[in-house]
């Protein structure tokens, strides 16, 4: 054994706490000395708005979590922005940079200290990010892959880039990680809280970015190839337990259906029950 290999057989966690430190340390001079980008100069002021009114007609073309999420340290401190109610209420055209000028003019002399203090929040959803990777990957392929998959969500040029910026993408990336790892753990050993795992991350990820959609036929052809295998697995072998493919099947329409909560859950019930032939994409917060 080499003296690389016997460190990193003695001290894993050391390495890999000092891999997540120095991808935080690459975008902390970012985060703070950076202006606000294009989109973080609509998606903060119209996660206020959320959280304010309930709002989630305002820059609609993101889901509701990122908007949550992010603001939230902005609204425990106190900060609000006012807008006039039709941005609430008219659906038809997209206000969410005229609510952005607001903003700026609202709290001009501490605008940049707002989404310094803002941008923690995703370095630290990058960390989680690095975590599921890690945890994942060393899981399946051992201590020395695990490092390096870490290594190189840490240092890749788009996490670094958009690690710390107030937008959905890479809490819509860690999300996506998350749900993948619990419907992975789910169709090895099915059970209802795996089965409910599944469902809480899918929906959570969906809520994040509308590319999330993605998902679902992907995850319904690995659902139907895990079944046939485990199908043929009960024919070929009698001592095979039919009970995993009755519990593959049933928690599988378990997960959907928290799925389904969730993502009403997350815009807060709005519209839900709203019959397919009365909507309307022009008039729809969707």
């Amino acid at each position: 054994m080499t003296r690389l290999e016997r460190t990193i057989h003695d001290k894993p966690n050391s390495i890999r706490a000092a891999i997540l430190a120095s991808s935080v340390l690459l975008m902390l001079p970012g985060a703070w000395g950076h202006s606000a980008t294009v989109v973080e100069f609509a998606q903060l002021p119209a996660g206020l708005a959320a959280w304010q009114r309930a709002s989630l007609s305002i820059y609609r073309v993101c889901g509701p979590v990122s908007k949550f999420l992010y603001a939230l340290p902005a609204h425990l401190a106190g900060v609000q922005v006012a807008y006039p109610t039709e941005f609430d209420v008219d659906i038809e055209h997209r206000h969410e940079w005229s609510l952005g000028h607001l903003f700026q003019t609202q709290h001009r002399d501490k605008y940049h200290a707002l989404y310094r203090y803002s941008r923690l929040l995703p370095i630290l959803v990058t960390v989680v990010g690095g975590c599921l990777v890690c945890e994942w990957s060393t899981r399946i392929f051992g201590t020395v892959s695990g490092l390096i998959s870490l290594c190189v969500w840490c240092w890749m040029p788009p996490v670094l880039a958009h690690g710390s910026l107030v937008t959905s993408d890479t809490l819509s990336a860690v999300t996506l990680i998350a749900a993948a790892r619990c419907f992975w753990a789910f169709l090895l050993t099915p059970r209802i809280s795996t089965a409910i795992l599944a469902g809480l991350t899918l929906g959570l990820a969906t809520a994040t970015k509308f590319t999330v959609l993605v998902l679902y036929p992907c995850w319904g052809i690995l659902w139907t190839v895990r079944t046939l295998q485990i199908t043929h697995q009960c024919r070929a072998d009698r001592s095979a337990d039919l009970r995993v493919f009755l519990r593959l099947v049933s928690h599988g329409f378990l997960g959907l259906l928290i799925t389904v909560l969730m993502i009403n859950a997350l815009y807060l019930f709005q519209e839900t029950g709203v019959r397919l032939s009365q909507w309307q994409s022009a008039k729809s917060s969707l």
